[in-house]
């Protein structure tokens, strides 16, 4: 055991927790801190930064315990009374899946740039639709998680397994995907955050798996970091959601994926 491992994946763990949650690409970023601080190798750099989605998986699991406990006796009860929230975590992972695993298999040929410009394109578009929200007179009637349907949740875990590409942020993306289809801002992170468990769980397997890669303390310690900042974090922009106005939070989900872009492409 290296402490001067230890302290840089605290750090990325430190990064990872936060980042996983905003409107920036969190692989891209631990991938560039990894490389440009410890001359980590890209595709190593990246696979620890999906190996730490394990913290943050945990920090959601144990901070929506109660809806998950909900969904998880909603299964053993049959179709007596479907649960849309338990259809949605289905299909999404459905989605995800399908776009994710193909990627995470070629990732070695992907270039960081290119995902970098589809975040500023994306955080434009969720800038603008902030913008025409703002200027209506009458007041948006907004969605809630019983409106969810099968079509909207495969289309947010396909996008979401888009998100493995360095460059594109999994939260940015596929909250700016709910939060266009007209869902509360507080209910939109919500979905978000949900779906980011099964997904980032099976990446972290399919690396230890497919990459022969073995869990060392250096990477756990990155991992427990990363779940406890990831606690604060999730905690932090719930509550902030619930404090704003829809367009307001459009406005600063925008800007946040525009300035992610940029500093991808620098």
């Amino acid at each position: 055991m290296k402490p001067e491992l230890l302290l840089e994946n605290a750090i990325l763990g430190f990064i990872q927790g936060i980042s996983e949650w905003l409107p920036i690409s969190s692989e891209g970023l631990v991938a560039l801190v990894g490389n440009l601080a410890w001359g980590r190798d890209f595709e190593d750099a990246i696979a620890l930064a999906l190996l730490l989605h394990i913290g943050t998986a945990l920090s959601a699991i144990v901070y929506f315990r109660r809806e998950i406990k909900t969904l998880i006796l909603d299964t053993y009860k049959g179709p007596r009374e479907s649960n849309p929230l338990l259809a949605f975590i289905l299909y999404s992972s459905i989605g995800s899946a399908l776009s994710g695993i193909p990627i995470l298999i070629g990732i070695n040929s992907i270039s960081v740039l290119n995902g970098s410009v589809v975040m500023i394109i994306v955080g434009l578009l969720v800038w603008i639709n902030g913008a025409v929200q703002a200027k209506q007179k009458t007041a948006l009637e907004l969605r809630k998680i019983d409106s969810i349907n099968w079509v909207e949740a495969t289309g947010a875990g396909l996008i979401q397994g888009l998100a493995i590409l360095p460059g594109l942020s999994r939260s940015g993306l596929t909250i700016s995907f709910l939060l266009f289809r007209k869902y509360e801002s507080k209910y939109a992170l919500f979905l978000s955050f949900l779906m980011s468990i099964p997904a980032s769980l099976g990446a972290a397997l399919l690396i230890i798996i497919t990459r022969d890669f073995s869990l060392q303390i250096e990477e756990v310690i990155g991992a427990v970091v990363a779940f406890f900042i990831g606690l604060i974090t999730i905690h932090l922009l719930i509550s902030l959601a619930s404090r704003i106005r829809f367009s307001s939070f459009l406005f600063t989900a925008g800007l946040v994926l525009i300035i992610g872009g940029i500093m991808g492409l620098i």
